[in-house]
């Protein structure tokens, strides 16, 4: 619980710095922010299958504007996962934390499944049981997936349309 908490602390923190970094229009900011991130995403769509799973994920059902991590600290902090046992990786949170949304997908390393599937499974049962105080998170977390593709990757999937998402992902 007190990981959870300074979890939601850190992340409100990173999000109010960050918004308000280097901008004096917070709407240019937003959407270059967006545009950004888009670009980013295209181009590591062509060399890493976790991020096309992800972004199957995103496109399948409607979530708010979502935040790509990609920093193993940044990771680390907000999620308590060590990068270094990921072979293939990509997550995405939403923005502002409202809603729960989260989209995971991680290939672990050679000899690491056990220990991955362990850690990710914690974190999601966790999230799920003491995570989603208010009704929007609660929605959120009714519909959460926790599972694997057929080639290996452990994905989480926190939306209340989860199941929608996991189909599109699977039929890749």
């Amino acid at each position: 619980m007190k990981k959870l908490v300074s979890v939601i602390i850190v992340s409100v923190i990173l999000l109010a710095g960050c918004s308000n970094a280097g901008s004096s229009d917070g709407a240019s900011d937003s959407s270059s922010t967006s545009s950004s991130a888009v670009s980013e995403s295209a181009s590591q769509t062509a060399e890493s299958k976790a991020e096309i799973y992800a972004q199957a994920a995103l496109s399948a059902v409607e979530f708010p504007q979502m935040r790509k991590i990609s920093d193993p600290v940044e990771i680390d902090a907000l999620f308590g996962f060590d990068t270094a046992d990921f072979a293939d990786f990509s997550f995405y949170t939403e923005l502002m934390g409202v809603n729960l949304n989260k989209v995971i997908f991680v290939k672990p390393a050679d000899g690491k499944h056990d220990a991955v599937s362990q850690a990710l499974k914690a974190y999601f049962d966790e999230t799920v049981e003491s995570g989603a105080y208010y009704p929007a998170q609660q929605k959120s977390a009714a519909g959460a997936l926790f599972g694997e593709t057929p080639d290996g990757f452990i994905f989480i999937i926190f939306h209340e349309n989860a199941q929608t998402a996991v189909e599109v992902v699977k039929a890749l």
